[in-house]
């Protein structure tokens, strides 16, 4: 689907199949699939890079997750949106800023019950929120010294793991437990002691 004056860059269904978004460079339409109707049109500063835009199920509705490059003052700023939307596909709230942006070269960058996602932030740590939390500030995975280039959970959340670059070779190996997370310690900064691969 295209917007005949500035095209779309992305787009996603929900998981049931009820809501379809679709994005380009300063908006995000939102569209019942079953009544062919537009339930929420939102704005937002123009990216240099949309990096995702996905739509989850919460509590009581949906979270439309949207990940881009934005330009703000001539510098590159990451920010990933989470947005509230209602069962209908109506707005429910004001969009909650998250720092950092997903990793394109992932598709578990969710929990696998929907409600943590995995930020890349300043390039060389990892981010960890709670989608149900509007203010925590996040748990920060830290311990590469470059580009993170990847951040995913294991197929049972146990683990998260990363991978960045090591001297300009794609070989750094991060493993975090995720017991630290799911006791609450968003807000800390947890170091990895469990470097795999660091070549």
């Amino acid at each position: 689907m295209e917007d005949p004056e500035t095209g779309s860059y992305s787009a996603a269904v929900s998981g049931d199949g009820r809501l379809l978004v679709f994005a380009n460079r300063t908006a995000a339409t939102i569209i019942d699939i079953d009544m062919d109707t537009v339930t929420a049109i939102l704005s937002f500063p123009g990216y240099l890079y949309l990096q995702d835009l996905t739509i989850v199920a919460a509590s009581g509705g949906y979270d439309l997750i949207h990940s881009a490059f934005e330009l703000s003052d001539n510098a590159t700023v990451e920010k990933t949106r989470q947005i509230r939307l209602l069962n209908d596909g109506t707005l429910a709230g004001q969009p909650i800023e998250r720092t950092g942006v997903v990793s394109s070269y992932d598709t578990t960058y969710f929990s696998r019950d929907g409600r943590r996602i995995l930020t890349v932030s300043d390039l060389v740590n990892v981010k960890v929120y709670d989608l149900d939390d509007a203010t925590s500030p996040g748990l920060t995975l830290s311990g590469h010294t470059d580009y993170v280039q990847s951040a995913t959970f294991s197929p049972d959340d146990k683990y998260i793991a990363t991978t960045g670059w090591v001297r300009r070779s794609l070989s750094g190996v991060q493993i975090y437990s995720s017991v630290d997370i799911l006791l609450g310690r968003m807000g800390q900064d947890l170091g990895c002691n469990n470097r795999r691969a660091d070549s």
